[in-house]
């Protein structure tokens, strides 16, 4: 069984949510060329290696989101008639479809398929024209992003049945950037005090912290607020301190220890708190016992641009952490 990354657009998925279609190879007189069977031709050969039982990732060009994975039916030839260029055609089924398009962008800085690129920026230039309207997918990018909508449509429909009101102001927060990360495709982790409170509400954050480091680093790691890993390996990507105090020393103590392990800008480390502590978390990340963690590019984000970050994830927009 093969995995496919279908380049179609929305226009079509509109047209015809259950095929797929690829252009015909034509000769100079504009003709399309034959096999030796006398069978029309696509206009790329991995367009033949397309099988009832391979899996689909449908890729809408320009709008840069995923509507669903199908599995691939049947093969059919020129069925749909609005499609005269696209006379290749599939019928799929659906496996994973979100109720609205899922935003692909989050997923770049995981995907392998990008990493020969000498400047990721241009990512998009490896999906556009009609010899990049279908790739393969190797199963680890495959799995990353089965993984990152299966958890982005669990945690969809938990967030509209959840009820957050009782939340004490550090646990909102804390549920927040948690629900960023899953969205995000990120195993999360939530300290332990209170990862059972939200996991009422998110019940993909992990039950334990991976073991990412020596027991030491781990003890430490275990009473930092919110934790994101890699989708796949045991590998930290970022932590998070949420204080509601003028009290940031200890956050940013359990913060520069865990700096002290890794080389700078492995991890992201990032401070939450009131807009009032600002000026406190800039002056303490001044004392040389948090020279590393200031190395290390350690941020300080608002309660409201947290908020605001959630708030973007009913548009699908990624959040910046």
């Amino acid at each position: 069984m093969n995995k496919w990354l279908v380049v179609q657009s929305l226009k079509l998925f509109a047209q015809n949510s259950r095929l797929i279609g690829f252009e015909g190879k034509y000769k100079l007189d504009g003709s399309l060329a034959l096999d030796r069977m006398g069978n029309p031709r696509p206009a790329f050969d991995k367009v033949s290696e397309i099988k009832p039982g391979d899996m689909v990732v449908y890729y809408c060009l320009g709008d840069s989101v995923i509507t669903g994975i199908y599995e691939v039916v049947q093969s059919l030839y020129a069925k749909e008639h609005k499609w005269p260029e696209l006379p290749f055609q599939f019928s799929i089924k659906p496996v994973l479809e979100p109720e609205e398009p899922y935003d692909f962008k989050p997923l770049l800085g995981s995907l392998n398929m990008f990493d020969d690129m000498a400047d990721r920026r241009k990512w998009q230039v490896r999906l556009w024209g009609v010899n990049n309207a279908i790739k393969s997918l190797t199963e680890y990018d495959y799995s990353i992003i089965n993984n990152a909508m299966v958890v982005s449509k669990r945690s969809g429909q938990a967030r509209e049945e959840a009820d957050l009101t009782g939340y004490s102001k550090h646990l909102l927060v804390q549920h927040q950037i948690a629900e960023c990360g899953l969205r995000s495709g990120y195993r999360v982790y939530v300290a332990i005090n209170d990862k059972d409170k939200i996991k009422v509400h998110l019940p993909e954050i992990m039950d334990d912290i991976p073991k990412f480091h020596n027991d030491s680093v781990l003890d430490i790691a275990k009473g930092i607020d919110i934790l994101f890993f890699d989708d796949r390996r045991d590998v930290l990507t970022h932590a998070f301190e949420v204080e509601n105090t003028p009290v940031i020393y200890q956050g940013l103590l359990r913060l520069n220890d865990v700096a002290q392990k890794y080389p700078i800008g492995k991890v992201k480390f990032v401070m939450v708190s009131e807009q009032s502590n600002s000026d406190r978390f800039h002056n303490e990340l001044m004392r040389p016992s948090f020279a590393r963690l200031k190395e290390s590019g350690c941020r300080f984000i608002t309660y409201r641009e947290v908020n605001e970050e959630w708030q973007q994830l009913k548009d699908k927009k990624p959040p910046s952490f």
